[in-house]
């Protein structure tokens, strides 16, 4: 960085830069003026390693950019075990900064950078894949309620006998992936007649496939993931007093 690029920022992390681990904007800010130069150096052969290093402009200065560093990885590493459900301590210890008189170097070697990603970054990303499947299926779900009404809308507001019906005239709903295990609660009513649109499962995803809940849509056309199952459960108590249930393996 230049040095007016440094100045820059020494301006803005004040205002802009919440507290980290006790580090405060202008803490920050002190840092930024005293860095000197930063060089990270990356190596693949023979084995894999990262080494970070940072000359700042004097002892004291170096000490509080250790301070950060570590408070900096300690965080990270609490944010991606919160992240993945972990409320204990990490599975994996922060990686520690040395300091020599002025200079800084975090140095991961390919052991720890093997246990960062087994025991942090790898299950976190595996969640963040999960919860983005988790989202797809919700909007195929959406797509089914969508369809449904589309169906009703056609056939002079008559619910469809089972979902084959409406992917028979729905071509968005042949073969999805999930559809064949979807359980229908055909309702026993019209429309108008049920008691709470809002709270009367139409259409539900019996596989919490992704571990991120119950796929759930309703007549009045949301839908929603439900984690809780005590709570899923009286919702489709309270449906099943005006439908009945057409499909999917809860009907074996």
């Amino acid at each position: 960085m230049l040095s007016k690029d440094l100045r820059l920022l020494a301006d803005l992390l004040p205002d802009l830069v919440a507290p980290l681990e006790g580090l405060d904007g202008k803490e920050l800010a002190k840092l930024a003026e005293g860095l000197c130069c930063m060089m990270l150096d990356v190596t693949v052969l023979p084995e894999v390693s990262i080494r970070l290093t940072v000359e700042l402009a004097d002892g004291d200065t170096a000490a509080g950019a250790l301070s950060f560093i570590d408070s900096s990885m300690a965080l990270f590493l609490r944010s991606m075990s919160e992240f993945v459900g972990v409320t204990t301590a990490p599975a994996v210890d922060a990686p520690k900064a040395t300091r020599s008189d002025k200079t800084v170097v975090l140095h991961l070697d390919e052991r720890k950078l093997t246990e960062l990603l087994r025991g942090c970054v790898m299950p976190a990303l595996q969640k963040a894949r999960l919860q983005a499947l988790a989202a797809i299926s919700l909007s195929e779900m959406r797509a089914t309620i969508t369809s449904i009404m589309c169906y009703m809308a056609e056939h002079e507001g008559q619910w469809p006998a089972g979902l084959q019906a409406v992917a028979a005239d729905e071509q968005m709903l042949k073969q999805t992936a999930a559809f064949d295990r979807y359980v229908y609660l055909r309702p026993n009513v019209t429309c108008e007649e049920l008691k709470n649109p809002s709270q009367q499962i139409l259409v539900y995803d019996p596989v919490d496939e992704f571990g991120e809940g119950i796929a759930v849509g309703f007549v009045d056309g949301h839908v929603e993931r439900i984690t809780d199952e005590a709570s899923l459960q009286e919702l489709l108590s309270a449906s099943l007093e005006q439908a009945t249930r057409v499909g999917g393996p809860a009907s074996d």
